[in-house]
């Protein structure tokens, strides 16, 4: 994770990436999959920018919550990322 940053770039990168937007709540703002190298992605009000390996599924969408947690047991170096989705009596529709 990187913060503060509303934007990242992908210069003397050799493979593409996802990027995961966020606002400083941890809501997410914006999602970029596959963004190749040599490009730029920014997102107006995001407070950090979370990389990802491109191409691995991960169920999120705008509006998600995400937020870190650390282990007791397996000091600070482990972290874990949470999901906190909001569900308002309706499923979401997985068709994009």
């Amino acid at each position: 994770m990187l913060a503060p940053c509303p934007a990242v770039h992908t210069a003397f990168m050799r493979f593409p990436i996802d990027v995961v937007f966020v606002d400083r709540e941890g809501r997410v703002r914006k999602i970029v999959r596959g963004l190749a190298p040599w490009r730029i992605s920014a997102s107006l009000g995001a407070y950090a920018a979370i990389e990802f390996t491109a191409g691995d599924e991960r169920d999120l969408v705008p509006g998600d919550r995400l937020y870190l947690s650390g282990s007791a047991n397996a000091g600070a170096a482990a972290v874990l990322m949470s999901l906190d989705r909001a569900i308002s009596g309706a499923t979401r529709s997985n068709a994009a």
